[in-house]
């Protein structure tokens, strides 16, 4: 299974000393907030919740969520590179990180209460391995729990190892059913770039343009029994 993610978010961690890039992951942050706040997810919640993050890479959301009250100890990461989970679980020692296939999670069922994905989904360019991948994260979310998603909405035309996941393919195809609440988001990452040294308050104006904001942030609450 490909695992190639989109680069345009997972490269501004790591480079936040750039303007533009600092103005990407600060976008994903406030839509992950803002889409926990829409689940109904409060700190004192957030302390009590095991998160399962599928594709984690090198640490994924996982570390992020510690800072707003996540108990570490009931966090679990998943990733299919060894090298990537191996440099987590010593980033991040009281957090546990597994090798895993997305379309294989060793993973009892209905183990968690959240089950995030980061540009993961992107990487899987076979359409059957993308819906055996989603009804893995089905399988293993508690009843009530749900799937918080972040991902490509456009094609990303520089990287041909991602494919974007439309909002038809994830509420007809993925998890057909499911109660869903989408929030677009982050600025054409090359537009971001190139903008946000020369103005942050330009670049935030251009974020309002729906068309100009290129991910999906989504709370997935599958259907009982689906």
């Amino acid at each position: 299974m490909s695992t190639a993610k989109d680069a345009s978010v997972e490269h501004s961690a790591r480079s936040l000393l750039h303007a533009g890039d600092l103005l990407i992951y600060q976008q994903r942050e406030r839509a992950i907030l803002q889409s926990l706040r829409l689940a109904g997810v409060t700190q004192q919640k957030l302390r009590e919740v095991r998160i399962l993050e599928v594709g984690c890479g090198g640490g994924g959301i996982l570390p992020l969520l510690t800072y707003y009250g996540a108990t570490p100890g009931l966090l679990h990461g998943l990733d299919i590179d060894g090298t990537r989970v191996r440099s987590a679980q010593s980033r991040f020692s009281t957090m546990r990180f597994t090798r895993a296939d997305a379309t294989r999670l060793p993973v009892r069922h209905r183990c968690y209460d959240i089950v995030l994905q980061s540009t993961m989904f992107s990487s899987i360019l076979d359409s059957t391995q993308r819906k055996a991948a989603a009804a893995e994260l089905v399988r293993v979310l508690r009843p009530g729990g749900f799937i918080l998603w972040f991902d490509l909405r456009y094609n990303n035309p520089v990287n041909r190892r991602v494919r974007a996941v439309t909002r038809r393919e994830i509420t007809l195809d993925l998890f057909p059913g499911a109660s869903t609440h989408f929030v677009s988001a982050v600025l054409l990452p090359p537009l971001a770039r190139r903008i946000a040294p020369l103005s942050l308050l330009l670049a935030e104006a251009l974020t309002l343009l729906p068309p100009l904001r290129t991910h999906y942030c989504a709370v997935i609450r599958p259907t009982p029994g689906g």
